[in-house]
């Protein structure tokens, strides 16, 4: 069945997600206490955990997108008004902002360094996470928005998506169930060092580029097939199982590859009216996703907490406003220029 009615409960799950990432962040930032999943797990943080659950989510929705649109260039458009706007605000931020305030130069040292404005270069997915003098004794110094990482591995997804359906490949879902058992069997391989091209080849990060292309393209798949896949609690709860036994064993990295999607998507599928509800004021997922960490630098840069919970709830009660704002001001907006007419659409019409 496709999620039809309980689409709304993904914009919880994708919060949710965000704030996993962001908790998760709290240790590393803070240099309090080890991460606890990953210390549970043996394989993957909660950060990781989020973003995974991210690109499952935005491969089942946007192989919906594209296939409802029908439309490259309203589909091109659609992926830059969504990603885009909020990524020039908080890159734009840091930079005439945060930086200045933080940044142990003067300003016209800071604004006269190099590395200050190749920080903008953030805007176009040009990663580069440190600003002059910046968080330089923080205890994960050097990194102004280390959630960046994920948005060119998400753009270059959406490229490899928009193929598929420009050449009429993306209804085939043969095609795309064997591109997701090659995506799992290069990440697996890469992971446990089988496979050595991807490094001769220069990728920058092919365990991420291949382990999250399989969890996008693994969404998009279960989009595919929604008519026939069963979305049953006793198959969920033998994968959650299997997942949870397999915790802290090297097979469990794979369990974890193979169960997750489904399990993703189960959870969006539980009825309840108060998940349903939770979308209607807005998505602000996205905003917590690219404001948490800066928030969290500033806030172990401002004041030298010592107990990890309390910090992270710190930085959610300052980056939810963020979050909602970002969404009010910056990104809803855009988005209404999705439904504004293109210049030939009236053309028709006159």
């Amino acid at each position: 069945m496709q999620l039809g009615r309980h689409e709304n409960n993904l914009d919880l799950i994708r919060f949710v997600a965000a704030t996993l990432v962001l908790f998760s962040h709290a240790y590393p930032l803070s240099g309090l206490n080890p991460e606890p999943i990953v210390a549970l797990t043996g394989y993957e943080s909660g950060g990781a955990l989020g973003v995974a659950t991210f690109f499952v989510i935005s491969g089942y929705l946007v192989a919906a997108s594209y296939l409802r649109a029908n439309d490259p260039w309203k589909y091109a458009r659609n992926r830059l008004l969504r990603i885009c706007p909020g990524l020039f605000a908080v890159v734009a931020m840091a930079v005439f902002f945060l930086g200045p305030v933080v940044s142990t130069l003067p300003p016209a040292a800071y604004f006269s360094n190099a590395t200050t404005w190749r920080y903008l270069a953030n805007a176009v997915m040009a990663i580069n996470h440190d600003l002059p003098g910046v968080f330089r004794g923080n205890p994960f110094p050097g990194a102004v928005n280390g959630s960046l990482w994920t948005l060119p591995y998400e753009m270059a997804m959406y490229v490899w998506l928009g193929l598929l359906g420009v050449f009429g490949l993306l209804r085939c879902r043969t095609l795309v169930a064997a591109g997701v058992l090659l995506g799992l069997a290069l990440a697996v391989a890469i992971h446990y060092e089988w496979l050595l091209l991807p490094r001769i080849l220069g990728l920058a990060d092919a365990n991420q580029f291949f382990k999250l292309g399989y969890f996008f393209f693994s969404g998009t798949a279960l989009y595919l097939a929604s008519e026939r896949i069963r979305y049953d609690w006793r198959i969920a709860g033998l994968l959650a199982g299997l997942l949870a036994l397999t915790c802290g064993r090297q097979i469990g990295w794979v369990v974890y590859l193979l169960v997750w999607p489904y399990l993703v998507l189960f959870l969006a599928q539980i009825p309840s009216r108060h998940s349903r509800n939770f979308g209607k004021h807005g998505d602000f997922s996205y905003g917590m996703y690219i404001y948490a960490f800066p928030v969290q630098q500033l806030l172990i840069w401002a004041y030298p907490w010592s107990n990890v919970y309390l910090y992270a709830l710190a930085a959610f009660a300052v980056t939810l406003p963020l979050a909602v704002v970002s969404w009010y001001m910056i990104e809803e907006p855009a988005l209404r220029l999705k439904r504004k007419p293109r210049l030939a659409d009236l053309a028709t019409v006159v």
